[in-house]
């Protein structure tokens, strides 16, 4: 009830979206890595959310892990929005159009090395530093032979973009 209060409110500001988490976040006794797993998803409650509120756009967060399982949801409320997931496991990203838009075209490591030669000079370019841009990529590797390897030069301190982008290069080191 005080989370449609709420919703209420807020949708006096014009909003056409909402992103809602299935867990409630308890403000007092636990700590933020607790309020991540002890309190309950409950997606049943975003679900009557959108019933109750169609005509706005309502984007589900929270526990989402399996593109299969989840796109279930999306009968139910209009997008998915993952977090932790794909930060942990961006190489799981590759997946999203097969599964969600039935899209025949394979997603390959050259294309994605691409892409993030493109994601590390637009940044360098923008002016952020290293880490910033760096700190994003080494999950990527998980599951490659290399991995381990590849994520310490890629973190190492003294390494600039054009070097990122010469290993991220070598093949060898890109065998799942």
């Amino acid at each position: 009830e005080t989370l449609d209060n709420f919703i209420e409110i807020i949708l006096q500001s014009g909003i056409k979206t909402l992103y809602v988490h299935a867990r409630k976040g308890m403000l007092e006794g636990l700590n933020p890595k607790e309020n991540r797993n002890i309190p309950p998803l409950n997606y049943e409650r975003v679900y009557r959310i959108k019933e109750d509120f169609p005509d706005i756009e309502i984007i589900l967060n929270g526990g989402l892990s399996d593109f299969l399982e989840d796109k279930n949801k999306l009968k139910m409320v209009d997008g998915l929005m993952y977090g932790r997931y794909v930060c942990e496991k961006p190489y799981e990203l590759t997946k999203v159009d097969k599964i969600f838009y039935q899209s025949t075209k394979e997603t390959n490591i050259e294309t994605l090395v691409m892409m993030m030669e493109k994601y590390l000079i637009e940044n360098q370019n923008l002016g952020f530093s290293g880490y910033l841009i760096k700190r994003h990529m080494v999950n990527f590797f998980k599951g490659f032979s290399y991995s381990k390897k590849i994520r310490q030069i890629i973190m190492s301190d003294n390494l600039n973009v054009d070097e990122i982008i010469r290993i991220l290069k070598k093949k060898h080191l890109l065998v799942a």
